[in-house]
């Protein structure tokens, strides 16, 4: 599969075309940060999405590598995610995408573990200046070593491990819808934990300082099912959903609003229940494989240890939205080999 040299990366937004197996990527003609126009294709081909172009950007600059495939996959999943209606509805979306190389190009070695830190959305929407990217620019790396990340994504199991994001779910402080207008998603592609009756936590954060299993917004899982905590001593029931040893689990997401909140595997409703929202609450930063601690500026110690192809963070989605957004990351999932 070949590899993206740093040459072709800046080269995008010339007018030689990009040679991927038998398809092509045409860049624009125009610039980058002046292109408006959706959904124009050449030669068989979308051509490049200035989004998909500055996260590709965004990931040599972070010293990642990327294959040529790989990228296109992405570029398409761009252009599905706005076909469908359904930018708006992401704050920050990490797909865990990246390949080690040498690039003669730029005589440097090239890590696929930078790349799978660098989330391919930044803010509600592209603005070409980039005003509106918020959080951190790259993924906070707590203890992640180059093994860790794989044809599966990135496995937490060797140690305790996350990334913090350093978003919040307070607009006014975050950027980040509140609770009542929120989702968060995971993509897991490897449960390697008999959770027994532990509760483990692959994104969210926590309302209080402490290690408190009753509060904050997150998901969590053990081996009775799934479930979201969405405020305060105020929670959700899962649905019975068992998880066992190497069992492949799929989209996760958690969504809600201001009449109520349910959890989704694979774009269905499986919630046993589907409460009001409750009560908003937390400041802390959502954390990914693990909820943020601020009273020790890291994630709690009961983490999720698992493998993640990605997650999402943003605002509620309907039934709808939740299914076509799971078709098109199981779709991209499938792509690159990560079938679940």
């Amino acid at each position: 599969m070949p590899t993206l040299y740093s040459s072709y990366v800046d080269s995008l937004i010339e007018s030689a075309p990009l040679k991927i197996g038998s398809n092509q990527i045409y860049p624009q003609s125009i610039k980058v940060g002046s292109y408006s126009v959706k959904g124009i294709y050449q030669g068989g081909s979308p051509i490049l999405h200035p989004e998909a172009v500055y996260w590709l950007k965004r990931v040599y600059a972070n010293g990642g590598g990327m294959t040529a495939q790989t990228f296109f996959y992405v570029n398409q999943f761009c252009w599905t995610i706005d076909g469908a209606g359904l930018r708006d509805r992401f704050s920050r979306l990490n797909l865990f995408v990246g390949v080690n190389f040498y690039d003669s190009s730029s005589s440097i070695q090239r890590y696929a573990l930078n790349a799978a830190v660098v989330p391919l959305y930044i803010g509600f929407d592209y603005d070409p200046e980039h005003n509106g990217d918020i959080g951190n620019a790259v993924d906070t790396n707590i203890n992640f070593i180059e093994s860790d990340f794989g044809s599966l994504g990135l496995d937490a199991s060797n140690g305790s491990k996350g990334l913090l994001t350093g978003l919040n779910t307070y607009t006014s402080t975050g950027g980040v819808s509140p609770y009542y207008d929120s989702h968060l998603s995971v993509y897991i592609t490897y449960a390697n934990d008999s959770y027994g009756g532990d509760v483990v936590f692959p994104i969210g954060s926590m309302t209080s300082p402490t290690y408190d299993t009753s509060s904050g917004y997150y998901i969590g899982l053990n081996d009775y099912g799934q479930f979201i905590h969405s405020a305060a001593f105020d929670d959700i029931g899962s649905y019975v959903y068992s998880i066992y040893t190497g069992n492949n689990e799929g989209v996760i997401l958690a969504s809600t609003n201001s009449i109520q909140r349910s959890i989704y595997r694979n774009g269905i409703d499986t919630s046993d229940s589907n409460d009001d929202n409750g009560t908003n609450g937390t400041l802390n930063d959502i954390g990914i494989f693990g909820r943020y601690d601020a009273s020790t500026n890291s994630l709690s110690p009961v983490d999720f240890s698992g493998t993640l192809g990605a997650y999402s963070i943003g605002k509620y989605m309907t039934d709808i939205q939740v299914s076509t957004f799971s078709s098109i990351l199981l779709n991209f999932q499938s792509q690159i080999g990560r079938d679940v």
